[in-house]
């Protein structure tokens, strides 16, 4: 069985990466005359610690896979495969795929996710992709 875990950078000002169960909720607090909704993107630690909010464009769900290294691939991730090609790792049409070349594989990151390395992110380093 896949393991279900995600991540998302915190909205506190050091932005560490909280990894764990996603939980996004909202709730209706009344303001001056209306009632506004307040939506929250939450990971709740696998360690039993706290309940952080998150960025929601920083959340990733992992794969289940794992890089040359043994390095957990969440979406979001940026790899390097065996020919020196990075590509992200995106979540589309139900199930992970690569993107290369900006073209994307829909079988391909199963097969090379082992021949491939994590060797950062879309979020922390976008650099990477402007190449």
């Amino acid at each position: 069985m896949m393991e279900i875990e995600f991540r998302g950078k915190e909205t506190a000002k050091n932005g560490k990466w909280i990894f764990g169960f996603y939980i996004n909720y909202s709730k209706f607090e009344e303001g001056l005359g209306d009632s506004v909704e307040i939506v929250r993107h939450s990971i709740k630690r696998h360690d039993g610690g706290d309940i952080e909010d998150v960025i929601f464009k920083t959340v990733g769900q992992y794969t289940g896979l794992k890089d040359k290294n043994g390095v957990k691939i969440f979406g979001g991730d940026i790899l390097r495969d065996e020919n020196k090609t990075l590509g992200t790792v995106e979540f589309n049409k139900g199930r992970f795929v690569g993107s290369f070349y900006g073209r994307t594989y829909y079988s391909e990151l199963y097969f090379d996710a082992e021949k491939s390395e994590v060797i950062g992110n879309i979020h922390d380093n976008p650099e990477l992709m402007e190449a």
